[in-house]
C-alpha cells in the first residue's frame, strides 16, 4: 500500500488556510483536557497503543476524547473514548457494562498522566493534576479504535478494536513505559506515591475477566437492507 507522504500542494495549504481562518470549529473549541495513557487491544492483551487523549467536559458527567497516536501536528486520529461517572455506569445493562473499562490502575500507578505544559512549574502542575485524576478515578471509559497504528497501518482498515485498560502496570513492557515517561519528563514513583491517598469506589470484576482470557471482536458482516 503506498505510503501517505505526499505533501500538500500549495493551493491545497492556501484554502486550509483560508478556510481554518473563517470557518466556525466550535465543537474542537470545548476541548480542555490532555491525558496521556495506554489502551490494550480488547481482542489481544500483548498488543496496545500509547493513546494521547484530547478531552472535552461535554456535561458533569460526561465526557468525550478524540485519541490520537501522537501529539504531533501530524497525529493520526485512531479512536474515541467516552467517559461517564460510577453513578451512571451502575444503571447500564450487564451487557452493556462489560464494554466499559476503569481507570484506578492508570491512575494508582502514575500511568495516566496530564502532559506538563512547558515552563509550568512542576509542584504547581503536580497538584492540579492529582485534584483533576481524584474524579477520573471514578469514571468508567468505552474506547474504540480505528487505525491500527502499532501494526503500521497506513490507513484506518478493518472493523473497530474495543479497548481495555490495564489492572497492573506491568502488564505493560516496562521499557514502553520508561520511554513515555522520559519523553514526557515524568517521575511516575513520585506520582504514584502523591495519588496514594485516592480511594477508588469502582468494579473492576469485567477488566478482570479481561485479563483472565475473556475478550472482545468486532466484525463486520453484510445483512439485507431494510
Amino acid at each position: 500500500m503506498t505510503e501517505l507522504s505526499k505533501p500538500q500542494t500549495m493551493l491545497s495549504s492556501t484554502l486550509d488556510t483560508v478556510a481554518g481562518h473563517t470557518q466556525d470549529f466550535t465543537p474542537t473549541k470545548q476541548i480542555c483536557e490532555y491525558l496521556n495513557a495506554f489502551h490494550v487491544y480488547g481482542d489481544d492483551k500483548s498488543r496496545f497503543v500509547e493513546a494521547h487523549h484530547y478531552c472535552t467536559h461535554v456535561k458533569e458527567n460526561f465526557r468525550q476524547c478524540l485519541i490520537y497516536d501522537s501529539a504531533e501536528k501530524d497525529a493520526k486520529l485512531i479512536g474515541v473514548e467516552y467517559m461517564i461517572p460510577k453513578q451512571i455506569w451502575n444503571t447500564l445493562p450487564d451487557e452493556e457494562k462489560q464494554y466499559w473499562h476503569t481507570h484506578e490502575c492508570e491512575v494508582k500507578s502514575g500511568m495516566l498522566i496530564m502532559p506538563r505544559p512547558a515552563g509550568m512549574p512542576n509542584a504547581v502542575w503536580e497538584a492540579s493534576e492529582t485534584k483533576a485524576l481524584e474524579g477520573v478515578v471514578n469514571w468508567y471509559g468505552k474506547t474504540f479504535h480505528f487505525w491500527q497504528v502499532d501494526k503500521g497501518d497506513v490507513l484506518p482498515l478493518g472493523p473497530p478494536k474495543l479497548m481495555k485498560s490495564f489492572t497492573n502496570e506491568f502488564q505493560l513492557p516496562q521499557e514502553i513505559l520508561k520511554s513515555r515517561n522520559e519523553k514526557f519528563d515524568v517521575d511516575q514513583a513520585a506520582k504514584k506515591k502523591a495519588r496514594t491517598h485516592i480511594k477508588p469506589e469502582i468494579d473492576d470484576t469485567n477488566d478482570k475477566k479481561f485479563w483472565e482470557g475473556e475478550g472482545f471482536t468486532l466484525d463486520f458482516r453484510k445483512v439485507k437492507m431494510k
